[in-house]
């Protein structure tokens, strides 16, 4: 918690924010897409 530095703490959080979405993104869609292809065409409208 840095009161002196509030630059910091919003640089480190947007850079996590897409960092992680996109490698949780493709994971979990990674597998049921294949078993089930009826899920892959629920989730890309999402």
């Amino acid at each position: 918690m840095i009161l002196g530095r509030p630059h910091a703490t919003q640089s480190t959080q947007q850079s996590f924010a897409p960092a992680r979405r996109p490698v949780q993104t493709q994971k979990p869609p990674s597998k049921p897409i294949l078993p089930q292809p009826g899920r892959m065409p629920s989730s890309r409208p999402s």
